[in-house]
Parts: structure tokens; sequence; C-alpha cells
């Protein structure tokens, strides 16, 4: 599955507290943009890993 890593860093951020200031509703979008970038990369490896594997079992 592919999510949106700035969709899904502004959703985190609309849910957070109130009480974040600024800088720490700033600090959590990146962490979730970050995050999010780093699953869909390992997601995307694991696909064409099968895709590969797949292709090599005779």
């Amino acid at each position: 599955m592919n999510v949106n890593p700035e969709k899904f860093a502004l959703a985190v951020v609309a849910s957070s507290s109130s009480n974040l200031s600024l800088k720490d509703k700033f600090e959590l979008y990146e962490k979730a943009v970050e995050f999010v970038e780093k699953q869909n990369k390992i997601s995307h490896d694991k696909a064409i890993q099968k895709v590969k594997d797949f292709l090599n079992d005779d």
C-alpha cells in the first residue's frame, strides 16, 4: 500500500493536541512525512522482491 506522505502528515498534525506549539507541529509534520516515505520504500522493495522471486521461480 502506498500512502501519500503529505496528506498523512497533515492528518497527523490536524489530529494532534491543540496545545502543541507551531514548532512542535512542524516537527511532527516532518517526522510523519519521513516515516511514511520510509514505510512506502519498504513496501515498494518488498513488492519488487516478490516479483523477482516469482520470475525466478522455475
